[in-house]
């Protein structure tokens, strides 16, 4: 049987990806760490 992803963590995926996508198009840096229920990433300017 598969494993099937709830609604909170699709929401998840898709807010992540927002992030990402707003740092790129910022031109920052995005460094992403192991899911877990705290601190998912963090942001880096470019210089």
């Amino acid at each position: 049987m598969r494993k099937l992803c709830t609604r909170q963590h699709f929401i998840e995926y898709l807010s992540l990806n927002f992030v990402e996508r707003q740092c790129l198009t910022a031109r920052c840096l995005w460094e992403r760490y192991d899911y877990d229920y705290g601190i998912d990433g963090f942001v880096t300017p470019r210089e």
